[in-house]
């Protein structure tokens, strides 16, 4: 089941959506491609936003995602997020089509990146 208001945001070859702003954040159970996960969402200026990628250097750039599922979750905004985790292009594709815009011609993107390394 999909939360009303939320953004779900996708990219080609896993860009990262990585924050360390303060914000109001929120895990919730997702469905997508088959698996069910916590996924992390983040409110800002007045909506939640989808954390479908997050990390610093070490990317693979390919469309199976970067570690497992249920780690794109954890450990956000501490340095143990600096390790790149993203999820696959078929569970955003499918989160993409539970909403119900494929073309993404209404999805929003937000991109944040850390200020410091330690």
């Amino acid at each position: 089941m999909k939360p009303k208001n939320r953004n779900y945001c996708a990219a080609l070859a896993c860009l990262a959506m990585v924050t360390t702003l303060a914000m109001s954040q929120t895990i919730s159970q997702l469905t997508a491609d088959g698996q069910n996960f916590d996924a992390y969402f983040e409110e800002f200026d007045g909506q939640e936003w989808l954390l479908i990628g997050r990390g610093r250097e070490g990317w693979e750039f390919d469309t199976d995602g970067q570690g497992a599922v249920g780690d794109v979750s954890q450990n956000v905004g501490t340095t143990a997020a600096f390790a790149p985790k993203c999820y696959s292009d078929a569970i955003i594709i499918d989160l993409l089509s539970q909403r119900g815009d494929t073309s993404m011609a209404n999805v929003e993107m937000r991109l944040s990146r850390a200020s410091d390394t330690t």
